[in-house]
């Protein structure tokens, strides 16, 4: 998918968090991690203040 996102020409940013199930971001869930949780979290507040 990045590679064919860079082919494209579009313009993207891709974050990985190591060891970070799909459900990682659920409490509760028996995959959250908090670390990676708050990170995303705040990555996607910088991705909406940038593009507001």
């Amino acid at each position: 998918l990045l590679n064919e996102l860079t082919e494209a020409g579009v313009e993207h940013t891709a974050r990985v968090y190591g060891g970070a199930r799909h459900s990682f971001t659920v409490q509760g869930s028996r995959d959250y991690l908090e670390d990676a949780d708050e990170k995303s979290w705040q990555a996607f507040l910088e991705f909406l203040s940038e593009k507001s």
